[in-house]
């Protein structure tokens, strides 16, 4: 909503001001947009962390260039070797909306690291 008020000057002029609600603190799930799921540990073929199956359209991991098939290693400085899927989520939900976060990652072998934003989950 906007709400206007008046003011006036010195010299009796009369002015008008338009003026925003007041932020509030930024609300909401935090989301990552990627659909995990926990690689196999120790395989010997296969890197272990969270792989990752598809990234959600217009998701913050998708901006940060994520993509299906990457494999997380790292989440905010934590490594991801034996993390489940259930704790890799509440990894992420328990860092707040708005909050950049570093994630490091292996794509087609290659070593990489992307600063990501967490939002706020999407209300549908």
């Amino acid at each position: 909503y906007w709400s206007a008020a008046y003011f006036f000057t010195p010299g009796g002029k009369e002015t008008f001001k338009n003026s925003s609600p007041p932020t509030s603190p930024k609300q909401g799930l935090p989301y990552l947009g990627i659909e995990p799921m926990p690689m196999p540990l120790h395989s010997g073929f296969s890197p272990t962390g969270i792989g990752v199956m598809g990234v959600v359209p217009d998701s913050p991991a998708l901006k940060a260039g994520l993509l299906p098939n990457d494999v997380l290693t790292s989440f905010n400085g934590h490594s991801l070797e034996e993390v489940s899927r259930e704790e890799f989520m509440q990894m992420v939900h328990q860092v707040p909306v708005g909050a950049k976060v570093t994630i490091e990652f292996l794509r087609n072998g290659v070593k990489n690291s992307v600063q990501v934003t967490i939002a706020a989950l999407p209300r549908l």
